[in-house]
């Protein structure tokens, strides 16, 4: 993805489409989401969504790109801090977005700024509440979720950049292990087929000794 060249703090996870549903994930910082969704505009993409998760990182806002003619599911993963969940509108450049970020701000304190109609979309008006903001304790980490194949260097100091390198090798473990236990039963399969097979010749041939001795 050479067109993404120049975009700050941006690292690339390829991933198993049949696995994740996604062909890559890009983790980028909230302030390039506009010129990253400008790219995604030129390369012809279009948007299927814009959500949000409330996970242990902060408010993990997701963009779902995808291609009509060349294969590709992207999903472009910005965290937004807790302290200050203020992320820029991309409405301006798919207009449907204005929907998806509104329904966001609706469940979760997330602000999308420069959203050209930031009012209530689903819920009324005089509600304060975020009813999908989880307790303190009930949050998962949004690293643990993910399943990549591999991650591409980081065009900047990705903040969470040590983690991915460590969940990739949780995963390439788990996949290893797999693997050998996958192997070790088949093994042991084939061995309790052998023997079985082994212990019905004998059977065979100890009746015909006594078929003899008769």
């Amino acid at each position: 993805m050479q067109w993404l060249e120049g975009l700050t703090t941006v690292c690339i996870a390829t991933s198993d489409f049949g696995v994740t549903g996604e062909n890559a994930s890009i983790f980028l910082d909230g302030a390039w989401i506009k010129a990253a969704a400008k790219r995604f505009y030129k390369q012809g993409f279009f948007l299927e969504d814009v959500t949000c998760l409330d996970m242990e990182e902060g408010y993990v806002v997701l963009y779902h790109f995808d291609h009509f003619d060349s294969p590709g599911r992207i999903t472009v993963r910005v965290i937004a801090d807790r302290e200050d969940p203020t992320v820029p509108s991309i409405a301006d450049i798919y207009q449907g977005a204005e929907w998806h970020e509104r329904e966001c701000m609706d469940f979760y304190p997330v602000v999308f700024k420069g959203n050209p109609n930031p009012s209530r979309l689903l819920l009324p008006d005089d509600m304060e509440e975020k009813p999908l903001v989880k307790a303190d304790g009930k949050r998962q980490s949004m690293l643990g979720l993910l399943r990549f194949t591999e991650l591409d260097p980081c065009a900047g100091d990705y903040p969470l950049l040590g983690q991915l390198e460590e969940r990739l090798a949780a995963i390439r473990a788990e996949a290893e292990a797999a693997e050998a236990a996958a192997v070790a039963e088949k093994e042991a399969a084939e061995a309790a087929a052998v023997a079985e097979k082994e212990a019905a010749e004998a059977a065979e041939g100890d009746a015909a000794v006594e078929d003899e001795a008769e």
